[in-house]
Formats: structure tokens, C-alpha cells, sequence
């Protein structure tokens, strides 16, 4: 009730990233101990109640990400320590991969791609002439390179995480199961519609979060992370999600 109450507060000498990390790190001990993970969950378990499911559209509060709930989700996901050993399972190997691959822009949009080249490289790649038959040949062939690496780094994605399913952490199970039950008890959002807040918890919130911050969560040390890579993996990888988790 506190930290629900905390939102309305307008003037304050804190922020609310501040005030979270402080009573998870203080009040919660940063779920060092069963106890106090247990505990935190008991809390994440009634912020649900407050904060998601009386909330006429729940996925949008989810995606702003500035509830009280989702920044303590936060600090709990990225602090126990078996979610760091799943996400270490999981994406370690993929991101390695990825960041292996040479310096292509891996771009969503394929088409999109030649209009990051600078304009002197996208004239010794392709040639002068855009019109011209062999310009457009090459530009095709770069396009399909682009895709065939864009479905192999998924792939790669997408099978490490489920080689990595049978250690996946039990707490965030519970969690998921939670939220799943509450918004179908409430009834509130469709079947499908829950299913699609879980999926984002999961996904959105816990592994594509880690796969674009992986450092601070041990997953990879001392490589240096290009950003065009991970932009990547994360809007291509995020496409293909549905697949992996039909059933949160």
C-alpha cells in the first residue's frame, strides 16, 4: 500500500527508481536470502492486485514501465541469482554468435539496409549507376544475405532459450502464473489478451531486457557490445516470441 500510495506523490526529494531500489535493497535484503525472496514476491503479488488488473488496459501500464510494479519487478528479475544463471544458459552463446557476425547491419527491414552504407562504400558495393541492372543484381543479393543471417541469429536465439527452458526461474513461474490468474478471475481482459501481458513479462520484460543490457548481469564480461547487433536481435527476436511461449 505504501509504494502504490508513493505515485501520487508529486513533490519529493527522490525519484521513484530510487525509492524501489532502496526498499529492495534495504527492506528486501535484494532477495539475498529465501525469506525475503519470498516476501518480495508476497509484494509483487499484491501489486498485481493494485496496480495491473484494475487497470482498464494492464499491457499499456506494463509498457510504460514507470509503475511501482515494474520497476520492483525489475529489481527482483535482475538480482536473484537464478535468473542470472538461466539468462547466462540462455543468451550467453547467442550473443557471442551475434556479436561474431562482421560488421553488416542486421536491419529489421532489409530494404532499409543500403541507406545506412555511406554513400561512397554504397557506390564500390553496388556500383554508380542505381538504375543500372547490375547495381540493382547486387543490391538483391546484399538484401538476401541480410535475411539468411537474420534467420540463423534467431534461430540461435530461439533454440538456446528453450535448451535453457528446464532451469527457468521458478519464481518468475509463480509470478506469471499470478498475473494470469488474477486478470482471467477479474475478467477483465480476454484469454488471449493475458496471455499476451505474460508473454510480455517474460520476454519484454526479463529476456530482451537482459539481452540488450547483458554486462551487468554477467551473461558477458568484457565484450564490447555493438548496439546495431543488439537492435537487432531484439526487434527480430521479439517478432518470433510468440512462437516459444504460446503457454506463459
Amino acid at each position: 500500500m505504501f509504494l502504490n500510495a508513493t505515485e501520487k506523490i508529486t513533490t519529493t526529494n527522490y525519484t521513484m527508481d530510487e525509492l524501489c531500489s532502496c526498499v529492495f535493497n534495504v527492506i528486501y535484503g535484494s532477495c539475498f536470502f529465501p525469506e525475503d525472496e519470498k516476501n518480495m514476491l508476497e509484494l509483487l503479488g499484491h501489486l498485481i492486485n493494485l496496480q495491473i488488473v484494475q487497470n482498464p488496459d494492464p499491457r499499456k501500464i506494463l509498457r510504460k514501465g514507470n509503475s511501482v510494479f515494474s520497476r520492483m519487478y525489475k529489481c527482483f528479475s535482475e538480482s536473484l541469482l537464478s535468473t542470472k544463471i538461466f539468462l547466462t544458459a540462455a543468451l550467453h552463446e547467442p550473443i557471442m554468435f551475434l556479436l561474431s557476425q562482421d560488421e553488416l547491419f542486421l536491419d529489421i527491414d532489409p530494404s532499409k539496409s543500403p541507406i545506412r552504407i555511406p554513400a561512397h562504400e554504397r557506390r564500390f558495393r553496388f556500383g554508380p549507376d542505381e538504375n543500372s541492372k547490375s547495381y540493382k543484381d547486387k543490391l538483391a543479393q546484399h538484401r538476401r544475405i541480410i535475411v539468411d543471417r537474420l534467420v540463423l541469429v534467431v534461430e540461435t536465439f530461439i533454440n538456446a532459450i528453450l535448451n535453457a527452458m528446464p532451469i527457468f526461474p521458478k519464481s518468475i513461474i509463480w509470478l506469471v502464473d499470478q498475473m494470469h490468474t488474477a486478470m482471467i478471475e477479474r475478467k477483465l481482459v480476454s484469454n488471449d489478451e493475458a496471455a499476451l501481458i505474460c508473454t510480455d513479462l517474460i520476454f519484454t520484460y526479463f529476456i530482451c531486457s537482459a539481452v540488450i543490457h547483458p554486462e551487468p548481469l554477467g551473461i558477458i564480461s568484457d565484450t564490447p557490445i555493438r548496439f546495431g547487433f543488439l537492435y537487432f536481435g531484439i526487434g527480430r527476436f521479439s517478432v518470433k516470441k510468440g512462437r516459444v511461449s504460446n503457454n506463459p
